[in-house]
């Protein structure tokens, strides 16, 4: 029968065994925390000396003052037809309905 060691602060109910400390697998894991930390450390500080070893040129643009010389021929359009004014429209009166309002009945006493 397997000897079961007894925590008072890490009560299970009695239905599981109770928890061992699991140094092992702690120190593996801060081992590989640790090497992905060193490695982007790493990347991160040749990163910075690979974008400051580029050589950036300026290059300055002149618009130029003079305008292009036209263009050796051009096409002649025709002058638009003349067209006759629009006829004028008649105007329309129109009068706003009256709204008859109901005349209040007197009150019986």
């Amino acid at each position: 029968m397997q000897q079961v060691k007894y925590y008072p602060e890490r009560t299970t109910f009695g239905l599981l065994p109770e928890p061992e400390g699991r140094a092992g697998s702690f120190f593996t894991s801060m081992v590989l925390n640790g090497l992905i930390l060193a490695l982007m450390l790493y990347i991160g500080a040749t990163a910075k000396r690979i974008i400051e070893a580029h050589k950036f040129e300026y290059t300055e643009l002149i618009v130029p003052t003079t305008p292009p010389p036209p263009p050796p021929h051009r096409v002649k359009v025709p002058p638009a037809p003349k067209v006759p004014p629009p006829a004028k429209m008649p105007v329309v009166h129109y009068e706003a309905p009256k709204i008859k309002l109901p005349k209040p009945e007197p009150n019986p006493d």
